[in-house]
């Protein structure tokens, strides 16, 4: 076991800090529960991956990239202070087209209740 996450917990922790964003990289359901929803879970997440997954790898590279994470965990802390409730998703094309074709196979012919013209507007995020 010691072996394992040793040599893994980079690599593991790497695919589940970018799959928060981009929601094609999530491999499987078991990632949904483990994925951080809003920035304080998201700041014990950078906290988490600094210690664990940065600094005791690569040698002087892991603590740059530790301190790296650790302004993202007190960005992610000010985040949080300033009011900002959920984390901002990647829109990918991937995720825009399956999105989509979940609307188009829905029975209902609308999801939740919202016309045609919400859906296809409410997929589209604006970062700016």
């Amino acid at each position: 076991p010691n072996v394992v996450f040793d040599v893994w917990a980079p690599l593991f922790l790497g695919i589940l800090g970018m799959s928060v964003h981009v929601v094609s990289l999530r491999l499987c359901k078991f990632f949904e529960l483990l994925l951080p929803t809003n920035y304080v879970q998201y700041a014990f997440f950078m906290a988490v991956t600094a210690l664990f997954g940065n600094v005791g790898y690569c040698g002087q590279y892991g603590v740059i990239v530790a301190i790296l994470s650790g302004v993202a965990f007190l960005l992610c802390v000010m985040a949080c202070l300033m009011g900002e409730g959920n984390i901002k998703v990647l829109q990918t094309k991937y995720w825009a087209r399956s999105a989509h074709e979940e609307r188009r196979t829905s029975s209902a012919g609308s999801v939740l209740g919202r016309s045609a013209l919400e859906q296809d507007q409410s997929f589209r995020w604006s970062f700016g």
